[in-house]
């Protein structure tokens, strides 16, 4: 079953989305006690994904804020669509709408004698905007304030730059004096929300020279 879902997966992310994949296991080897599977693979039509078309919406809007057009002839997948809607919602995130959502459908299909090919629509949903209130750390009594504080470069009042934020997040982290970094919000939900980095002290053994760093 895995070496078949392996291969079905495989299939899939280079464009053979209908591909149909099978394994039957035939007679055990009685000297080596190995045990041989048959799979049978029809792969179908490849589907190619020609372009995406892009819409934004703002919360309530009955039309979208922009739309734009991208030319792909790429292999489509779930996989691709997952890399597809990676910098989309980064986009928004960087503007201050955390809650961004994107979903995809597909507007037409065309199959030929050798491939499917289909045109893709993803609806960015941005969700409402949200502006960053007081930044706080927990855990980080190790190192002085003023050292946490210049690994972030948010402010209070702008928009919620979750790209920000995380990349924050990697800075704290690369101090060393840290096991591990995280960054949540308070209120999950609403117009404002804080950014709390939540750090968990090394090992007291690893903390013996690094106690007071920055100070």
């Amino acid at each position: 079953e895995r070496v078949v879902r392996s291969l079905r997966n495989a299939l899939e992310r280079i464009g053979w989305a209908n591909a149909k994949v099978s394994g039957a296991r035939v007679r055990q080897d009685a000297t080596s006690g190995a045990v041989p599977v048959r799979v049978t693979v029809e792969e179908g039509l490849p589907t190619m994904a020609r372009s995406v078309a892009t819409e934004i919406f703002l919360p309530g809007a009955g039309s979208p804020l922009a739309r734009r057009l991208t030319e792909t002839n790429a292999p489509f997948s779930r996989v691709w669509l997952q890399q597809m809607a990676a910098p989309l919602r980064l986009e928004q995130q960087r503007l201050g709408y955390p809650d961004v959502t994107v979903t995809f459908s597909t507007l037409a299909r065309q199959t030929n004698a050798t491939n499917i090919f289909v045109e893709v629509q993803a609806r960015v949903d941005t969700g409402p905007p949200v502006r960053l209130g007081a930044v706080r750390f927990a855990g980080g009594d190790a190192v002085r304030q003023g050292v946490l504080d210049g690994r972030i470069h948010l402010k209070p009042g702008e928009p919620l730059d979750r790209v920000e934020a995380e990349a924050g997040r990697e800075r704290l982290s690369r101090i060393g004096v840290f096991d591990s970094v995280g960054v949540r919000y308070e209120p999950q939900e609403g117009g404002t929300r804080a950014g709390v980095y939540g750090m968990r002290k090394a090992e007291t053994r690893s903390l013996s020279l690094l106690a007071g760093y920055g100070r």
